[in-house]
């Protein structure tokens, strides 16, 4: 069977799937700026008349990209906290949501790249940040009861979040492996960032 009567056959999502994988790499590899549809069609084997069909433009595509990633984590950080739902100390808690987040970026290192060189850039700003806020709301309720009743705890998630981003790309853009001490260290640093924040007794 030919490469194109295989795609032929591919459902709607499947080939869905392979251009958000596709868009994630090019971004990855070549930045942003780099991106075109014509590249997109290229990693991919998809048409580019198949991408505007159901994407509408490149910023369609990179937006249902990042919202895929974004519900992504958002239900790893969930089933995180649900692991060590009763657990009392909750910078115990954060800091394996820290662990199990770094130790997913790790693996997936082309969608680190992706989300945060998306995140930092004018389409997040443009097209993405209302439904990103959207979709961390239920996440800020479901560990509003980690924090203090009266402190920004919404606001100290994301502090923490965007902490942990930083420093996964800055190990991931060195020689040091994401695997040695700096995930301890950056995870403690940022969690000391909101520790006065925290309900109850914390043991770091």
């Amino acid at each position: 069977m030919t490469t194109v009567a295989k795609m032929k056959r591919l459902s709607k999502d499947e080939k869905n799937g392979i251009l958000m994988a596709a868009c994630i790499s090019v971004v990855s590899r070549d930045g942003l700026d780099r991106l075109t549809t014509k590249r997109v069609e290229a990693e991919s084997g998809i048409s580019e008349r198949y991408i505007f069909f159901n994407f509408g433009s490149k910023e369609g595509l990179l937006r249902e990209t990042f919202a895929f990633l974004d519900r992504m984590v958002v239900s790893f950080i969930r089933n995180s906290l649900r692991r060590t739902e009763g657990d009392k100390d909750n910078g115990g808690r954060l800091l394996q949501l820290w662990d199990d987040l770094w130790e997913m970026f790790a693996d997936n290192p082309e969608r680190l790249r992706f989300y945060i060189r998306y995140e930092y850039s004018t389409y997040f700003e443009d097209i993405s940040r209302n439904d990103h806020n959207s979709i961390l709301v239920p996440l800020f309720e479901a560990t509003k009861n980690m924090f203090k009743p009266d402190v920004p705890h919404d606001e100290l998630m994301r502090q923490a979040f965007m902490m942990l981003l930083t420093s996964a790309m800055r190990a991931l853009n060195s020689p040091i492996s994401m695997r040695d001490g700096i995930r301890d260290r950056s995870g403690r640093q940022a969690l000391d960032a909101i520790r006065s924040g925290l309900a109850g007794p914390t043991a770091f």
